[in-house]
């Protein structure tokens, strides 16, 4: 077991149990991805609202520390590409370029060829709200992977040009009504030819904004402002948590209520169990330095990015068990099998290849 780091948490340290919950995070998405067939893992999508909150929460008090040093932004920037780019680069050459010569899917991936320049400019997540693909989404997952590739891209400016800590908060919190004033009105006014599913899910940024206000009360600590900002964020948590049953009564099916309502609630949900996380004398704490969660957590990003082609391609029939097709026994193999191989190509590339570029991290310092 790691040891526990010290009382008083430090943005750039290690936390093994961060980590831990980012464990928690990749074992929800699989769980829904991978074993949808059991219908109580089909609430696993949350898992991806925890890992936009760890990473609001991490990025933003990063920045908010390191800010006003030398090379900030390149040492920054440096940073997040080392870390997100060479397995997001050579995962689109394998699964557009190499796979389709070796293997023959059972489905057409000209979509994403044809639209790879998307890919390449992590800008992807647009792509399936104005052009979408139809039931074929093969590489569909990555949407997050361009959202959090736009935050980190935007987040140092916004750090940089908002220098008083009260209206970084401000700001936030103007940015979370207006995607829900937005939510509504795309809603209502039924713009032609958007893909309103892909809209509502891939501009899902509450947690990343969730994160970023808890990652700014930390770095205020114990001050006046901050114990004043965190009842009033508290009090509006409250009130929003209160107002949700009504909204879903009132308005039943009239407005879209997991976009409007469960995205913000999970958000804020999350964001208090990664507030109370960092507390060592908490027992999430306690359980979130899992040996387990923990190792999960550091290959997390690669078992993201394998998981969902691999799942796709083993159920397009790459593995098939005679007499068993579709049973409840055949899908139980395939989902573990595929979980299996996406984990093994997970730690394999995290030993042989991620970490070559990690290590050239401390170059940007």
């Amino acid at each position: 077991m790691n040891s526990f780091p010290t009382r008083n948490f430090s943005f750039g340290n290690y936390y093994p149990a961060l980590d831990g919950l980012r464990g928690l995070a990749i074992v929800l998405i699989i769980l829904y991805h991978n074993f949808d067939f059991i219908s109580i893992f089909r609430s696993g999508w949350i898992g991806l609202d925890l890992f936009f909150v760890l990473s609001g929460f991490l990025i933003t008090g990063i920045l908010l520390k390191q800010r006003g040093s030398r090379h900030f932004l390149g040492n920054f920037y440096a940073r997040r590409a080392l870390r997100i780019l060479p397995i997001y680069y050579l995962s689109l050459i394998l699964f557009l370029f190499i796979l389709p010569k070796i293997v023959s899917y059972s489905f057409n991936p000209k979509y994403f060829i044809r639209n790879q320049k998307w890919f390449w400019f992590e800008i992807q997540n647009w792509l399936f709200i104005l052009y979408p693909g139809g039931n074929n989404n093969f590489l569909n997952h990555f949407w997050s992977l361009a959202l959090e590739e736009q935050f980190y891209l935007i987040s140092p400016l916004i750090i940089l040009l908002i220098k008083p800590i009260q209206k970084i908060i401000s700001f936030l919190l103007i940015l979370l009504l207006i995607l829900l004033v937005s939510r509504l009105l795309t809603w209502l006014l039924q713009f032609d030819n958007i893909s309103y599913a892909d809209l509502y899910t891939f501009t899902r940024i509450d947690g990343l904004c969730v994160g970023s206000i808890l990652a700014v009360f930390k770095y205020q600590g114990n001050t006046e402002m901050g114990k004043r900002n965190k009842f009033l964020i508290l009090i509006l948590f409250i009130l929003i948590f209160i107002a949700l049953p009504f909204i879903k009564v009132f308005y039943n099916s009239r407005i879209p209520y997991l976009a409007c309502c469960l995205f913000p609630a999970v958000a804020l949900f999350w964001g208090l169990i990664v507030w109370t996380s960092i507390n060592p004398e908490n027992f999430l704490f306690k359980i979130f330095n899992s040996r387990v969660l923990i190792y999960l957590g550091k290959i997390s990003y690669g078992v993201y990015i394998f998981h969902w082609p691999i799942t796709w391609l083993f159920n397009s029939g790459l593995l098939v068990f005679p007499g068993l097709y579709n049973s409840m026994t055949a899908n139980l193999f395939k989902s573990v099998i595929s979980t299996s191989v996406a984990i093994i190509l997970a730690i394999i590339s995290y030993y042989t290849y991620e970490r070559f570029f990690l290590g050239l991290k401390k170059y940007f310092i």
